[in-house]
């Protein structure tokens, strides 16, 4: 293979792939670790958080009320925790302000 088609092959497997999956059903199908290691929590957090934010269209407030649409606080509070865990600021933010959409 040449080095355009690998770049060309590259570029499409490390673009997210839209499925039609919303981060609702994303989010049902996760079992969180319990009476895990902390490196279990960790790892557990690095494979969600990225995956949730591919499912989060966050560009503006009624895309992103839309990405959340069906999950639930405790599932929210989930994802706040995992990405404390990892060290995402993005996935933090994006949490925070959906709860304080619904707090309105």
């Amino acid at each position: 293979m040449t080095d355009p088609e690998f770049s060309a092959l590259e570029a499409l497997v490390q673009r997210p792939v839209k499925t039609g999956n919303t981060l609702k059903h994303f989010l049902d199908a996760q079992n969180a670790p319990r009476r895990s290691s902390d490196e279990q929590r960790l790892a557990f957090g690095e494979k969600l958080i990225p995956s949730a934010l591919a499912l989060i269209d966050d560009s503006t407030e009624e895309s992103l009320v839309d990405s959340f649409r069906g999950v639930v606080k405790p599932k929210l509070q989930l994802l706040r925790k995992y990405a404390e865990i990892v060290g995402d600021g993005r996935m933090i933010d994006v949490v925070d302000r959906v709860m304080d959409i619904r707090s309105r």
